[in-house]
This record gives structure tokens, sequence and C-alpha cells, in this order.
């Protein structure tokens, strides 16, 4: 058994055809930063920033605020996703800039395969935790745990949902 496109597809609705997302050329961080995020990072090392930084930036911005600015904020909030979900690194708070080049265009962003992108960074990541003496595993694991509940009944209850004397707890306390 293994987790496939079609699994990835259907729970996580990434979508598994299109092109292809790529690492890009090199870019100058700072000046891509200030282009597609409206902000310029203070703390850019190896064109990773801090995802703490992204949401301290943008978690709040006003209902009347330009398009400008909400675009911007639905780039950081990707950037966000993808440093917390997708495409997570060890050090567990930093997301590379790599993938803002694909926020430019949000239209031209939805036409990409970013489910293959998400399975082959979960495969690489699996296949490199496997190896002697790594003791950290940073990869798509919401994806993995939910397939895996899909698929591996072991030590899964029978039951989902509320249980009957947990029910009658609650009409109790009423």
């Amino acid at each position: 058994m293994s987790i496939t496109l079609m699994d990835v597809a259907v729970i996580t609705g990434l979508s598994v055809d299109g092109g292809a997302v790529t690492r890009g050329g090199s870019y100058q961080w700072a000046e891509l930063c200030g282009l597609l995020l409206g902000v310029v990072p203070q703390d850019i090392r190896g064109g990773e920033i801090k995802i703490d930084w992204l949401y301290q930036q943008f978690h709040d911005i006003p209902l009347d605020a330009p398009p400008a600015i909400v675009r911007a904020t639905a780039r950081a909030y990707i950037l966000f996703q993808i440093g917390c979900s997708l495409f997570p690194n060890l050090s567990g708070n930093m997301v590379h800039l790599k993938w803002l080049p694909h926020l430019v265009d949000f239209d031209l962003c939805c036409g990409l395969a970013w489910g293959v992108a998400a399975l082959a960074h979960l495969y690489r990541t699996l296949g490199t935790a496997c190896l002697r003496g790594k003791v950290e595993c940073c990869c798509f694991g919401t994806l993995a745990q939910i397939w895996a509940w899909d698929h591996l009944h072991i030590g899964r209850p029978e039951v989902v949902g509320p249980q009957p004397e947990f029910v009658d707890m609650l009409l109790r306390c009423r």
C-alpha cells in the first residue's frame, strides 16, 4: 500500500494535473518580497524567512483593504501554508522564498500540480527519515496521517463519533 496521486487529490484537494512546480531560477529575495508581499523581511537567511514573521505582518488586514494588500496577504497566507504544511523544513519555523515566484499570478498558480510536488516531497522526506541516524521527519504529516487513518485499521476505534455513554453524560449536563 502506498499514498497515490488519487489519494492526494481526494484528501487534500490539491491539483495533480497541470504544470510542474519547479524551483525556478535565482532571485533577489528582498526585491521579490517587496514586489509580491509589499514588505521586505529584515532577516532573510539563505532565501528563507521566518514563518512567524509572515503571521505577524499579515494576520490582520482591514476589511476595506485595497486589492494590492489583499493579493499580498493571500500570497503570504499561501506561503505560510506551504511552510507549515506542504513543504515544511527541519527548522520548523522557516519557509523558503523559492515558492513565492509561483504566486505571482493566481490563475497560473492554480494551474500547477501542487499535489504531485507535495507527494514527491513526502516520499523524499520519508525516504531520508528512514536512514540510519535520522531522528526527524519533516513532511506533509497531515496527508500521511489521514491516509493512514483511512487505510490502516490497526489500533483504530471501531465506532467513529460520539460514544453512547458520552452522549448520555452530555444530556444529563443540560
